[in-house]
């Protein structure tokens, strides 16, 4: 992700549009990342929660080893120089979408 996506406010919330424009929020980049990861057979799910900027930043959760683990996929591009994609920058308050 941190070679090819940025994170822009304002810009696409979709896998399609991430994939097309190279450009997402924090809504595209978390569906950009999940789809990726279960084409890649990991079982993941969206989730959603307030930090400083939103009250519904979205971002990955992915399991390993039967534990979620979180993927900040904001924070894994260009614009946030690829933070530690665990390091996690809103408090869950949802789960939004689940993928087996």
């Amino acid at each position: 992700m941190n070679g090819n996506l940025n994170h822009r406010s304002g810009g696409s919330t979709s896998f399609n549009g991430v994939q097309k424009s190279g450009y997402g929020d924090c809504w595209g980049l978390a569906q950009w990342a999940a789809t990726v990861l279960r084409y890649n057979n990991y079982e993941t799910r969206i989730v959603q929660g307030p930090n400083s900027y939103s009250s519904n930043h979205r971002w990955v959760q992915v399991k390993v080893n039967n534990n979620w683990r979180n993927f900040e996929s904001s924070l894994v591009t260009k614009r946030y120089g690829s933070k530690p994609y665990n390091r996690v920058c809103a408090s869950k308050r949802s789960v939004v979408v689940s993928y087996n």
